[in-house]
């Protein structure tokens, strides 16, 4: 700051005129104290005087200008920030962020009852924010599923699963093909670069399967109704709730400088209408209460 303030005076040029004043207050103050106080007059050089004076008559100007220069070293130093968004919305603590069309209401569930089940349902969070340079999801219970064209991933690096999970999963490769080309794979954690994220042959899915639940999971998973066909919604929430609870789910963002944060994401479920969660108009027959999945900040 003192080395600021020298830098700034010494640019400080004083016409004659302010010369003057300044040598004539300085006469003035020490011919008072000589009055009053007796004292040996003391000569001090005019440079330094003068110095005093711009101090006196550029304060107003030199403050702000530190203060700005103060200020811009904070905000360079505090520029960095992200948010996630799921469907182009922003997550929050508080709010919910539900899917935006019909078509991504769509999960899969399978398996038999009381032996094994499998689902997956859509994953479309996306960072944005300010010198950001990779964005690092990570899960601690399920994993990651990832389609794509071959050699086309988003993925720069992950952690891949051990064993490969017999799950469902989607995929943006026409189902018309005679062969089907899009590579999958399965991941408890993945990176990808900020311009990178997503793209519109790639589908993203949260996948799980009890093959890999604990004996405990797998027998409180049991005491749930053993039909699918005959559940009640509020039983079918019930088990959603279940599937998607703890999954323990992280999104890391490294900035350019190095420098990390990271936001918890909470997977929840409700029982509502399409209609009062889509943009989208919902014919009347596929408006049925149902279980909706969604996502907010933890």
């Amino acid at each position: 700051m003192k080395a600021n303030y020298k830098n700034t005076l010494n640019k400080v040029k004083l016409s004659e005129s302010e010369k003057e004043k300044a040598k004539a207050l300085f006469h003035e103050v020490n011919n008072e104290k000589e009055s009053k106080m007796g004292v040996k007059r003391v000569w001090k050089p005019v440079a330094v005087m003068a110095a005093s004076l711009a101090l006196v008559l550029f304060l107003n100007a030199v403050i702000p200008m530190l203060q700005r220069k103060q200020s811009d070293t904070v905000a360079t130093a505090t520029d960095n920030y992200f948010v996630v968004t799921a469907y182009a919305k922003e997550l929050t603590k508080t709010g919910k962020v539900f899917p935006d069309k019909y078509s991504s209401l769509s999960g899969a569930e399978c398996g038999t009852k009381g032996k094994e089940i499998s689902f997956a349902f859509g994953f479309p969070l996306k960072c944005k924010g300010k010198n950001i340079d990779t964005i690092t999801y990570q899960i601690k219970n399920g994993a990651f599923q990832i389609s794509n064209p071959k050699g086309k991933s988003v993925v720069v690096a992950g952690e891949k699963v051990k064993k490969g999970l017999n799950v469902p999963g989607s995929s943006k490769e026409s189902e018309e093909k005679e062969k089907l080309t899009y590579e999958w794979e399965q991941y408890k954690s993945f990176t990808v670069k900020y311009d990178n994220q997503i793209n519109n042959k790639t589908c993203i899915d949260v996948v799980d399967t009890s093959d890999i639940w604990s004996e405990e999971k797998l027998s409180q998973y049991k005491s749930f109704r053993d039909s699918i066909i005959d559940r009640s919604l509020e039983e079918d929430k019930k088990i959603r709730d279940f599937l998607t609870k703890d999954m323990g789910i992280t999104c890391t963002v490294t900035y350019k400088d190095g420098s990390k944060e990271t936001k918890n994401i909470g997977i929840f479920n409700e029982i509502k209408r399409p209609s009062e969660v889509l943009s989208e108009k919902v014919p009347a027959e596929k408006d049925q209460k149902t279980v909706i999945t969604y996502f907010n900040l933890q």
